[in-house]
């Protein structure tokens, strides 16, 4: 079973950084974000439709600590 957490970024849904069941991590912009003046979270992920892979996405969300919230939610037994 996946798990699924929204990114936001100044309070718009940004994206989804989803986590699979062999803990690989994907990031991908959200649609709407796409088409409403977006900016890009980092320059290792710029603004795009497509899928971002483990290798892209970990270094950047590993590095970045989770609000209160999330941390609960990532940590909490599924």
């Amino acid at each position: 079973m996946s798990r699924v957490l929204d990114v936001n970024l100044k309070d718009r849904n940004a994206g989804e950084l989803k986590q699979d069941d062999d803990a690989s991590l994907t990031f991908t912009y959200d649609g709407d974000y796409l088409v409403s003046d977006p900016v890009a979270l980092s320059a290792s992920l710029p603004v795009r439709q497509d899928l971002f892979v483990d290798r892209v996405a970990r270094p950047f969300f590993s590095g970045l600590p989770p609000d209160e919230g999330a941390r609960r939610r990532l940590t909490a037994a599924p």
